[in-house]
């Protein structure tokens, strides 16, 4: 059974694999947040990727094969992290 918050969920995290500017907007956000009180949260796996990671999720980081679950919810996650991105293709 899918559900809203399934959706939702998957949908953000391709939305953060396959638009760098997002992902960095995401972590920027977290910023200041209760989830960085102790320590700074780094995620680099997800803004600045190395080979082994690229490789390892090549699938999941291609724009064209997770592009239509991306776009479900994109706006919204966009507009929750206050950014002004450039319409996907």
């Amino acid at each position: 059974m899918r559900t809203w918050v399934d959706e939702t969920v998957a949908s953000w995290a391709a939305c953060l694999l396959i638009e760098p500017a997002l992902a960095d907007a995401a972590v920027h956000a977290l910023d200041g947040s209760e989830h960085t009180a102790t320590s700074p949260v780094a995620f680099p796996r997800l803004t600045d990727p190395d080979p082994h990671d690229l490789q390892a999720a090549r699938l999941l980081r291609d724009p064209e094969f997770v592009s239509p679950v991306a776009a479900l919810h994109r706006a919204r996650l966009a507009a929750l992290l206050a950014t002004t991105l450039p319409d996907a293709a």
